[in-house]
């Protein structure tokens, strides 16, 4: 069995997007797996943030549980085999906290044409620390008023809609990589 764990900073869009992404694509290959989330500064158990929800069911994948964030531990980090992070300085932190580590701790966008870091999609829409649901609101609120009269908020051109559906797009990308990689490990193995 092979045991994945993504890492980012809060534990409620990115590792959680990634876990979902991963797990239901990985159900179709037959490769048995454990795949879980974590976040490097997570204050409080909180759920996955409702814009990368959307995201995400628009895309197709089913929400099965509530999530709920959770801080990454030594135990969650030992007992990897993989530790997908997504940017240089969280995997800088995983390794300093936890020098331990067996596994392999690499940044997840690595895996891609693409390359660097898969930035938080709330830093690309000026907000750094959101919640969910409530601290959403505003901007879907603003989103709706725009589109009922037809129009595009002019503080918001790309919409926050579009900045969810590129991370999960860059998530899929990166994680179709790990997935041909390890599917391709693993029969080489058997």
């Amino acid at each position: 069995m092979i045991r994945i764990l993504y890492v980012c900073r809060e534990n409620i869009r990115r590792s959680p997007a990634a876990k979902i992404i991963t797990e239901q694509k990985l159900s179709r290959t037959g490769l048995e797996s454990k795949v879980d989330s974590a976040g490097i500064d997570n204050p409080q158990s909180i759920g996955m943030d409702y814009a990368m929800q959307l995201a995400l069911i628009s895309k197709g994948y089913q929400i099965q549980t509530q999530h709920h964030a959770k801080q990454l531990t030594e135990e969650l980090a030992t007992n990897a085999h993989y530790i997908f992070c997504m940017t240089d300085n969280q995997k800088r932190l995983v390794k300093e906290r936890y020098p331990s580590i067996k596994g392999i701790v690499a940044v997840l966008a690595r895996y891609s044409e693409k390359g660097n870091e898969i930035s938080d999609p709330t830093d690309r829409i000026g907000k750094v620390h959101l919640y969910p649901v409530f601290s959403l609101l505003p901007f879907f609120l603003r989103e709706m008023i725009y589109r009922a009269a037809g129009k595009t908020d002019p503080r918001d051109k790309q919409g926050v809609e579009k900045v969810f559906q590129d991370t999960i797009n860059e998530l899929e990308l990166c994680i179709d990589k790990v997935i041909s990689n390890l599917t391709g490990t693993y029969k080489e193995l058997r």
